[in-house]
């Protein structure tokens, strides 16, 4: 701290200066009074020479006796301290002048009167006439000399008193009240840095000693105050930390607003919004929310409501996204305010419609589990009575003239049982159990086969338009299936066109990202072979389309329709993990896109297709075993027509009594998979015992999951659903038999 700062330097400083002034007007008042004092001594010398040459100049001036006047002037010249001496007429004419200064030096001092004083005096008669004057010039040296003196006596006597006061001063200020007052001052700074001390100076009966009294009983209350102070701070800061911490914690973002204008916000009010901490305080938050619901956030304010509900929010960035409100009324720093959490709830909007379609789904999974279990119900004994219908109509038909009328009613016995047999397969392909035997094709191939027999299924009248994709991913899929799909929905697009109309059939390549199925939650991103089916028929509304996979329904006309087609082909696609999708607006036609997963396999691995051959009638011996009576002789006497040696049991116990008799080689066994001794399997793994080289061809009227549950559906095994007609049986027979041929071949 420099000098001047301090207190002593300002209080000596000052009573100095007042001492200075004092003793400065002093010495003026003592200089000016000395200077009277000689200036009056002047003025009486110079009078009294003044009147002696007044006296003595009279008869001198009124004969103009300048010789007298100029001895006269000679005499007073040589007086001590005159500068000059003239003599004037009446009429300002200098008639003597004698001077012991230069003429130049004269006329100037004269007219600046700084170092000669100049007095006048006239000249009278006795008659009191006036005849001239006298003036006379002093010199002021002696003037100054003294006054000088004078000034340099006073300067030292001021000097030694000021130096007297200044440490008389000091030492009373150090002893009286500088030092206390430095004290207090060391006791203050100590106060300060929060350290409560007393001062510990003796005790004075004076206001110093009042002031280290009321210091030290303030110190005291201050150490009380500043303890109770730091208590209340201390739970102050933990109760503002757990409050940061709930209120930074908070899973949405939480604001104070005052009737719109944010005054504190959290850090999830940030991440909801996009905008910063220091950006939102002071921002009108209306503006967080978008233009078409922001009426109903005002109108909800201004009500004061305090229920949660929805609204639409805005980001820093514009994107729009769902909100979710609540507002409590409350006080805040002195005003009744609004304090609002905001909830993004764009997730368990997501959640809310997968939810929904989850539930869609599992709805639509329970009603096909339904329709599938009253399928796989009937489907056993239902295909063992249209096996025997197929299968006897079949051997009538061989045995008459297509001419005789009767053929004619025993062809359309057959194709009735045919259509009942592909209803039970619709049936099953819905509820996704029919026995599928899964190739890797070219979907393109298929389709163009396909063609010429769609057209003849929807008619002239319609313009069938393929469009074949380039270098389309092949696929793994039942080639029985693809028609199945193709039927159905050019039936469908057909039924939908009045008059003519066109119908088109495309494949494409497609790769499904996430944000296409983030969209579409049924969907997995992935690698897909597109085919779809498309019209320009009558359209559908959104109301049908959200049914029309339905088991069942169908908007045709009575006994026009089963309502089975398209939730076949639905099943058909489930099945095989792909998806399906449906565009349709009334009078706009309507566009089904069906997405197979790509099979990943060179088209080169695609097996080649084999030349249609005859079916060859076969010489071996085949055990037949089947426990339904009319299947058993049905199936007898198809293959004795076929040229094969036949051993029938109903039973597998009558089946293994008739293997370990017979004398013969025994080539294939054909079994029902399902009996009630034991299981086709079984009987089976039975007969390999006794014939290594058997082979089983196994035959089921079941669904697929049954017959896997009796383990016979695994890779490599053969198997034929019922009903069958001779044909089917036929080739499957001559391909199991020659699939022995080949393997002993290879």
């Amino acid at each position: 701290m420099r000098f001047y700062h301090k207190i002593r330097f300002k209080i000596t400083f000052g009573i100095v200066l007042i001492v200075l002034i004092l003793f400065v007007a002093l010495g003026y008042s003592i200089l000016i009074d000395q200077q009277r004092q000689i200036l009056d001594s002047l003025h009486n010398k110079g009078n009294q020479i003044m009147t002696v040459i007044a006296k003595n100049s009279i008869d001198a001036i009124r004969f103009y006796n300048y010789l007298y006047l100029e001895e006269l002037c000679i005499t007073v010249e040589q007086t001590h301290g005159i500068a000059f001496c003239e003599v004037y007429d009446t009429q300002e004419n200098s008639l003597i002048q004698k001077s012991t200064v230069e003429a130049t030096t004269l006329k100037q001092e004269r007219k600046t009167g700084a170092n000669i004083l100049i007095l006048e005096l006239p000249v009278w008669d006795r008659e009191k006439n006036h005849l001239g004057k006298v003036e006379l010039g002093l010199y002021l040296d002696d003037l100054k000399q003294e006054l000088k003196h004078t000034t340099i006596k006073l300067s030292i006597v001021f000097t030694i008193v000021i130096i007297f006061v200044v440490l008389s001063l000091n030492i009373f200020l150090s002893l009286f009240f500088i030092t206390p007052v430095i004290k207090l001052s060391g006791v203050a700074a100590i106060l300060a840095q929060q350290k409560f001390v007393t001062a510990n100076i003796k005790p004075r009966q004076d206001e110093i000693g009042e002031l280290i009294k009321n210091f030290n009983i303030m110190s005291e209350n201050l150490k009380k105050s500043f303890n109770k102070i730091e208590k209340q701070n201390q739970e102050l800061k933990e109760s503002e930390e757990r409050f940061r911490a709930l209120h930074n914690a908070s899973f949405g973002g939480i604001s104070i607003h005052d009737k719109g204008l944010i005054l504190e916000c959290n850090k999830g009010m940030s991440e909801i919004t996009g905008y910063d901490y220091n950006e939102l305080i002071g921002m009108n938050g209306l503006y967080l929310i978008s233009d078409d619901t922001r009426d109903t956030v005002i109108q909800n304010i201004n009500a004061g409501y305090e229920k949660p509900y929805e609204a639409k929010g805005i980001r820093k960035n514009g994107e729009i996204y769902p909100l979710r409100l609540e507002g409590r009324n409350i006080p805040y720093k002195g005003k009744n305010v609004r304090v609002v959490e905001f909830r993004d709830i764009t997730e368990s909007k997501r959640a809310d419609k997968e939810k929904e379609y989850l539930e869609s789904q599992l709805h639509q999974a329970q009603k096909m589990e339904a329709v599938g279990r009253l399928a796989g119900g009937v489907a056993h004994d239902f295909n063992n009575m249209l096996s025997v219908i197929i299968g006897y109509a079949g051997i009538a038909l061989n045995e008459l003239d297509p001419s005789q009328s009767l053929y004619t009613k025993l062809e359309q016995i057959r194709k009735a049982g045919e259509r009942s047999a592909d209803l039970t397969r619709q049936l099953l392909a819905f509820a996704r159990k029919q026995t599928v035997a899964p190739k890797v094709l070219d979907l393109n191939e298929r389709v163009a086969g396909m063609t010429s027999m769609i057209q003849r299924l929807i008619g002239e009248d319609i313009d069938l338009t393929w469009i074949p994709g380039k270098m389309v991913w092949p696929v793994k899929v039942d080639p029985s299936q693809i028609d199945q799909i193709l039927a159905n929905l050019c039936v469908n697009a057909r039924d939908s066109i009045v008059d003519v109309g066109k119908i088109t059939i495309e494949t494409d390549n497609i790769i499904l990202d996430q944000d296409y199925c983030s969209d579409h939650t049924e969907f997995i991103p992935g690698e897909y072979v597109l085919l779809s089916v498309s019209d320009n028929g009558c359209g559908m509304d959104s109301e049908t389309i959200e049914n029309i996979f339905e088991p069942f329904f169908t908007t045709k006309k009575s006994g026009k329709g089963t309502g089975l087609g398209l939730a076949t082909v639905y099943g058909v696609v489930k099945q095989n993990s792909g998806f399906i999708n449906v565009y349709s607006e009334p009078g706009q036609g309507t566009r089904f896109e069906i997405y197979l997963p790509r099979y990943q396999t060179r088209m080169s691995d695609l097996p080649e297709k084999a030349l249609d051959q005859p079916v060859e009638r076969g010489h071996e011996t085949i055990l037949l075993v089947e426990d339904e009576p009319e299947i058993l002789s049905m199936a007898t006497e198809m293959l004795e027509r076929l040229g094969y040696t036949v051993l029938a049991a109903g039973t597998p116990g009558e089946a293994i009594c008739l293997a370990q008799e017979y004398a013969g080689e025994l080539n294939m066994l054909l079994t029902d998979v399902v009996m009630p001794e034991m299981n086709g399997r079984d009987l089976a793994m039975k007969l390999l015992s006794f014939y290594p080289n058997i082979m089983c061809l196994f035959m089921s009227g079941y669904t697929a999951d049954i017959i896997a549950h009796h383990g016979v559906l695994q890779e490599g095994m053969n198997f034929i659903q019922k009903p069958f007609s001779m044909e089917n049986l036929a080739t499957k027979v001559r391909d199991t038999l020659d699939g022995v041929k080949k393997a002993a071949q290879d």
